[in-house]
């Protein structure tokens, strides 16, 4: 599996056919809140919007069930001992925690984090919206922590004893600064970071960006020098950034192509860094279409989880999806005379149900597969958008 890299497309396909079980040491995911265009806009690609606009058409079973196989990949190639944490807001929030908690486990929940920022809008209606939260799961009862401290504000000065008992000094756990006086406590779970606004140093107009103090401090909690951060939405690239000033090694994931030429400009900015290479996964329609024949067919095999055939002498059959033959057609307006031909390989090794992956089908198309049904063959014709809106799972007749 290779580290320090970008990868352009859907992360749920990258992480399928790219990364294997139990490989990554921390997850950070940072999913969209929103798919509202007059943002999303700027930054996406023409099918990327195209996804997001599917999602906005829907409700909320439609956004948990477009981010659950995400997550549930995510679980896949967390190591034992990893952690993840995933950002939300006050709208889907209480959603996303029920589905962490069926693919993590219950248990395996530490902690609800409050982000508070600071920033944002007013309203007179109701408590102006100054937090998101950061649900921190593990994958085991053995995970990597690092307890962290911060200061505490006192207002009266403290007096303890700079010397112990045992005529040691003693650990400095009181203090004085330009804000007064202060005591040294374990970090808590209520978190006052800063955001990202106009006037910061880290600004790059980039409409879901996060501060690198909020992700150093995760990085910090949650890994070790070396160890392998993830980041499968990962936008404008302050996870990797900041994985990378912390001396671990690093993994960017993002479906939009502009996103990941900002990442991959800010990444080659930073010291140590002399390129950054772009593995473009082929997630649009028109990706798939620039694969070669025999390369479109192990990519749907693989994405789908169906066992390969030999690509000669195969004898209409491309591969079997849970014991179903299946054919993979790179071609648009597939007609009868295919579902005429899959029937004869259907009846051939005595099976009574398969399916056909193409880009589009012809009217008769569908005409034939309806009528095969009254000879007892339940032949399901699937679009291949169809298949990549929903994440490549695939549902036979």
């Amino acid at each position: 599996m290779k580290t320090n890299v970008i990868y352009q497309g859907n992360c749920y396909s990258v992480l399928k056919k790219h990364f294997p079980d139990n490989s990554i040491d921390l997850i950070y995911m940072d999913p969209p809140f929103s798919f509202d265009p007059k943002y999303a806009k700027l930054w996406y690609d023409k099918e990327t919007l195209k996804e997001f606009e599917e999602l906005r058409k829907g409700k909320i079973n439609q956004y948990i069930s477009w981010l659950s196989k995400k997550i549930e990949q995510c679980h896949r190639v967390l190591k034992d001992t990893g952690s993840m944490y995933l950002h939300c807001d006050w709208k889907f929030g209480h959603y996303i925690k029920i589905e962490m908690d069926n693919i993590f486990g219950y248990g395996n929940f530490k902690n609800e984090i409050i982000w508070h920022y600071f920033m944002g809008g007013k309203s007179k209606k109701f408590f102006a919206r100054k937090h998101d939260t950061i649900l921190f799961y593990t994958k085991s009862e053995k995970w990597t922590f690092n307890p962290m401290k911060k200061k505490r504000r006192l207002d009266f000065k403290p007096s303890l004893p700079a010397i112990s008992s045992s005529g040691k000094p003693t650990e400095n756990r009181t203090g004085k600064d330009e804000l007064g006086y202060y005591s040294i406590v374990t970090m808590d779970d209520v978190w006052d970071i800063k955001g990202v606004f106009n006037m910061s140093k880290e600004y790059l107009s980039y409409p879901t960006q996060k501060p690198e103090a909020l992700l150093e401090r995760i990085i910090r909690a949650s890994s070790n020098p070396n160890d392998i951060v993830l980041d499968p939405m990962c936008g404008c690239g302050t996870t990797i950034v900041t994985a990378h000033k912390l001396n671990r090694r690093w993994i960017g994931i993002d479906i939009s192509s502009k996103a990941c030429e900002v990442m991959q400009k800010r990444m080659q900015s930073l010291e140590g860094i002399l390129e950054v290479p772009i593995i473009r996964m082929p997630s649009t329609i028109e990706g798939l279409k620039e694969l070669t024949a025999f390369e479109f067919e192990d990519y749907i095999c693989e994405m789908i989880d169906a066992e390969k055939t030999k690509h000669v002498a195969d004898r209409g059959i491309d591969g079997y999806y849970e014991g179903h033959p299946i054919q993979i057609k790179q071609q648009e307006r597939v007609g009868r005379n295919t579902i005429d031909n899959f029937e004869t390989a259907l009846r051939r090794r005595k099976k009574d149900k398969g399916a056909i992956i193409a880009f589009s089908f012809t009217r008769n198309a569908y005409e034939e597969a309806a009528r095969a049904k009254e000879d007892k063959l339940n032949i399901s014709l699937i679009r291949v958008d169809e298949l990549i809106i929903k994440d490549y799972e695939l549902k036979l007749d």
